[in-house]
Formats: structure tokens, sequence, C-alpha cells
């Protein structure tokens, strides 16, 4: 029997090679069909981005910001990561007084863009005197202050939040480490000197107007309640009528304490202050024992401690608290007055003499410092004063950042 061999039919092997090269066909076909698509839509979308930028150009050249603003928030849309687009975006929000849209912006730009530090700036001033947000304010430039240790405006700006506010803890912290860089504002050493009476006579109202954007901000809660304990009953009618608690009052700051705020440094020692001037030894216990481990780095909790142990009779241990106190601030007068008095006691009476003497001095120039309308309004004779205050209470380093910042002043008067 014979067969028949069908000439036309490939071997597998030939078969499988054909089947492929026409799947490789097929697949770059499919590819180059994807790669023109892609090709097309990133052009029609670079293409958009152009259009935005250019019509945002215009319209900000025109002064149309209305139309400026439309652009580059389409701009922005498009190309998120453009910090050019934030920063045009963000103009035309500022022209258009869209404060909560500027800031929204300006927060957009890279940390690593050459106007980072311009456009946060802008943001904190923003929300300081516009928005009245004064909690994410402080949150910009406690960041700029991390990342840009010598610019004197971020310390003058939290300066300002945090004596306003009663943050003494913190300001006294951003001050000493403004002077090691030398980058100190010429209002430091006022600051540093007057920590314990730091007050505002515009404090209740700056804080009351802060307070309605950030109601839960504690250290704006904590500071206008002590303002409008301290204030006149005529400032407090003026600003929230008859029906506001009587100025004087510290039964809103117990309150606080109680309810909210237990362990907030600023309304512990406020009592405390009150204890003391009453001479209430239990009550000044009971709030002490409200410190945490790290208010031990105040100096205020070692005066406490200092007066405590005056009260129950152990003067060494007394004036072993009250000099731990002088060493985290040694231009508290009120804590050479009564490591004097407890001197005295003890019949030290040259180490007496020499912390009274001091107490005396640091008292008087406290008080004409604090009547002046403005700290830069000191006079040439006070601001030697307070020189010769800070060099003898032992601040060496303070005292010669100090003589030096006024021979720049002398030479620089503006």
């Amino acid at each position: 029997m014979s067969s028949k061999t069908n000439i036309n039919q490939q071997p597998p092997a030939q078969v499988k090679s054909s089947n492929f090269r026409k799947l490789v066909i097929f697949l770059l076909a499919g590819l180059s069909v994807s790669l023109v698509g892609i090709g097309l839509y990133v052009a029609y979308f670079n293409s958009a981005i152009n259009e935005a930028k250019i019509e945002a150009n215009l319209a900000e050249r025109n002064g149309d910001w209305e139309k400026a603003l439309l652009w580059a928030t389409k701009w922005t849309e498009l190309n998120p990561v453009n910090a050019d687009a934030w920063l045009q975006r963000a103009n035309a929000a500022k022209q258009l007084s869209k404060w909560e849209e500027l800031v929204r912006c300006l927060e957009q730009v890279p940390a690593d863009h050459e106007k980072f530090f311009e456009a946060n700036a802008l943001a904190a001033d923003t929300l300081i005197g516009e928005l009245y947000n004064v909690e994410d304010a402080e949150r910009i430039l406690t960041k700029l202050n991390e990342l840009f240790p010598n610019k004197p405006y971020v310390v003058q700006r939290l300066t300002y939040l945090y004596s306003m506010t009663q943050q003494r803890t913190k300001l006294s912290k951003l001050l000493l480490e403004a002077i090691e860089l030398q980058v100190e504002p010429r209002e430091t050493y006022f600051y540093l000197f007057s920590l314990r009476e730091l007050f505002f006579t515009n404090g209740l109202l700056k804080t009351t107007i802060w307070e309605q954007t950030t109601p839960e901000f504690e250290p704006l809660v904590v500071s206008k309640a002590i303002y409008l304990a301290r204030a006149n009953p005529t400032e407090a009618s003026n600003l929230f009528g008859d029906d506001q608690e009587v100025p004087g009052d510290v039964s809103q700051l117990k309150k606080l304490l109680e309810n909210r705020y237990p362990h907030n440094e600023e309304l512990i020692c406020y009592l405390i202050e009150l204890g003391i001037d009453d001479g209430n030894v239990e009550e000044v216990k009971k709030l002490t024992s409200r410190f945490r481990s790290e208010h031990h780095q105040m100096s205020r909790y070692w005066r406490y401690q200092g007066w405590l142990a005056d009260n129950e009779g152990d003067l060494r241990k007394s004036i072993d608290f009250y000099q731990s106190a002088l060493k985290i601030d040694p231009l508290d007068w009120s804590t050479h007055l009564e490591i004097g008095n407890v001197y005295r006691t003890a019949g030290q009476l040259p180490q007496a003499e020499l912390e009274l003497e001091i107490a005396i001095r640091g008292k008087q120039l406290s008080r004409d410092l604090m009547k002046l309308p403005s700290i830069y309004e000191a006079s040439e004779e006070q601001s030697f004063a307070l020189l010769k205050y800070i060099e003898d209470c032992g601040a060496t380093v303070m005292a010669a950042a100090y003589r030096k910042r006024m021979e720049t002043l002398s030479k620089n008067p503006g």
C-alpha cells in the first residue's frame, strides 16, 4: 500500500515559528498604536498646561485677577508639583484678598524651592494679620525656625506670639537659642528680663479676637483667661458687656485647670503666685503637685519649692532650691529677693545684702521698663542699667551678647 505526502504541509517547528512572528508583529503594531496614543495625550496634556500658564500670565499682566486665579488654579490642577503655578495662584488670591486661598497655595511650595521661606513667611503673616489664626501661624513659624534657625524674622514673629499668649517657657528657649546663634532681635534682653511680669495692655483684646478663630488652642484659651483675671472692670465691660465674669475673679482659671488643662504650666503658676501672695502653703503644695517632670526645667518650679521649704523652716533646702532656680533664670529679681531674705534669716548677712541689692535694683528697673509705651523707647541709661543688672546676676554670656548688640545698634541705629 502506498501513501501520499502533502507537499504544502509544514513541519510543526516551522508552524510555531510563523505563529510567533505573527504574534510579535501584532504586538508591535499594538504598541505603536499605544505609543502614538500616549504621545498624543502627552502633547495634549502639555498643551493644556502651557495654555493655562500663558492665560494666567496674560490675565496677571492685564490686572484681571479673577481670570488670573481661574487659570492659575487650572494650572495647579494640571501640574500640582509646579511651585511657580502655586505662587502665581497665591499672588492672584492675595490681590483678591482671598486669604485662606492664599495660605493654602503658599503652603504647597516645596521645601527645596528658592521661595519656600518667603512663601511660608507670608503665610504666617497672613494667618496672624488677616485670619487671626495664631495656632497655624505658630505651626508654620516653628517649622521655619527648625529649617532656618538663623532668620531674625522668625524669632521676632514667634517672640510676638509666645509673649502675647504667655508661653514663657517657649519664649525663653527661643530667645536663648537666638542669642547663641547671634540672631536675637533687639528686644530679646528686655523680654528675658521681664518674663515674670510678661503682660500687655492690649492682651485681652488680641486674645479675644484670636480665640474666635481657634477656640480650642490651649495657649490662647489660657492666656485670655489670665488677661481677663487681671483686667480692670472698664476694659472687660467694653469688650464683653456686663454679663461677663468679673475681672479679677479666678474662678474661670480654676475651672480650666480642673476640667480642661490640669497640667498647664501658666495656669498652675498664676494660681500659685496668688497662693504665695496669700501665704496659703497648703494651696501652693496642692498646685505644685500638678507639675510634670518636664516642668522641672522651669526656674519657677524651683522658686516655688524654695518658698515651700522656707515656710517649712528648712532654710538649707530653701537656699538650694532658690539657687537651682537662679541657674535656670538668673535675671528673676523675685528669686534674688526671696533667697536674700532666707540668707538673712539664716544669718548669712553678706550673701543676703548682695542678693537683696540686686533684687531691689531689678524690681525698680522692671517697673520703669514696664511703664514704657514700647521697649524701643528705652533710654540709653535704661539700656545700660539692664546690661549692668545682667552682669551682676552672673549671666556673663548673655551680658557679652547684649553689650555686642548695643554696640551694633549704636553704629546702626536704624
